[in-house]
């Protein structure tokens, strides 16, 4: 089934999105004990969290939601050792993104986004930008020894410094000068010019603007996330952008990895009550006292027994 026996990947029927157990808990859900729920299922079991509030265990033909335990015919012909993707989950927000391993234009990343499932990601605001950044900036492979000849993330050849870039979801190509994310996911599609995730290093200085993004020779148009400092090799005055910032490039001239957002749900609200007794009551202060929890968009309540057996 997988790369030894003992280990088990999990598939998305809608996507053909692979993971491994790993990959599932980072994403939020919870693996159950066996210790604790004894042989109610077949180990191991997966329990996801809101929306879904299902578990996920080896019991043949099991799914929640679109994913399910991944069969031999399933990982037929797939390289497990080489998905083509780095799965990153943002505790903080609790989003998802795949870095692709596929060096395409722009365009080719807006549709390649599409084909993984999600959306070429968008940072509207500056909370979101920095907990993507804190997470991948932790992975050695994509912020330190990019220039070891091993490492094969490609850089920006036309006009981007040498540094190395992932693909974002905005651009200026219908009106130059006027930045737009893909969609409005809520915060309104313009991105100013005067964001500071653009790049604003020392060497602007001695330029005539003061940051990113300058539409070199007049033909940049998409938006791209640096991986290292700009241009490459340069002193700190010299510096246009660091690793983090952003960076206008020639989206149709170079080719680049590029970044996917996935599908986000808005997880429920759950808030507690407690149930205090009044001066006429008649239940002992044992039962008054139980905690309810009340979900503020469906309107139910449970019991913390309830809860936990759910």
């Amino acid at each position: 089934m997988a790369k030894n026996l003992e280990e088990i990947f999990y598939i998305n029927t809608s996507t053909g999105e692979i993971r491994t157990k790993a990959n599932m808990i980072s994403a939020g859900w919870r693996e159950l004990s066996e210790e604790t729920y004894k042989n109610k299922y077949k180990y191991p079991a997966l329990y996801s969290m809101a929306p879904l509030h299902d578990v996920l265990d080896m019991t043949e033909g099991d799914k929640v939601g679109d994913w399910q335990v991944a069969s031999a015919s399933d990982l037929e012909g797939i390289d497990l050792n080489n998905l083509g993707y780095e799965y990153i989950f943002i505790p903080s927000t609790k989003k998802e993104y795949k870095i692709i391993f596929d060096s395409v234009t722009w365009p080719g990343a807006v549709k390649g986004a599409i084909n993984h499932g999600g959306k070429l990601a968008q940072f509207e605001t500056e909370e979101e930008a920095k907990n993507f950044w804190d997470i991948l900036s932790e992975k050695e492979e994509f912020t330190t020894n990019l220039e070891n000849e091993k490492n094969e993330i490609p850089s920006a050849l036309e006009g981007g410094g040498g540094a190395k870039y992932f693909w974002l979801g905005a651009g200026d190509a219908v009106k130059e000068g006027t930045w737009l994310w893909n969609e409005d996911q809520g915060n309104g599609v313009e991105l100013s010019v005067k964001n500071s995730r653009w790049g604003n290093g020392g060497g602007w200085q001695s330029k005539t603007l003061e940051s990113e993004p300058d539409n070199f020779k007049g033909k940049q148009h998409s938006l791209a996330l640096a991986l290292e400092s700009w241009p490459i090799n340069s002193d700190d005055n010299e510096i246009l952008g660091s690793a983090g910032q952003w960076n206008d490039l020639d989206g149709l001239q170079n080719k680049l990895y590029y970044l996917v957002e996935m599908p986000y749900e808005q997880e429920e609200e759950i808030t507690t009550t407690v149930n205090t007794p009044t001066s006429s009551s008649n239940q002992d202060e044992s039962d008054s006292k139980k905690v309810t929890y009340y979900n503020t968009v469906t309107h139910k309540t449970r019991t913390l027994e309830e809860m936990i057996d759910a």
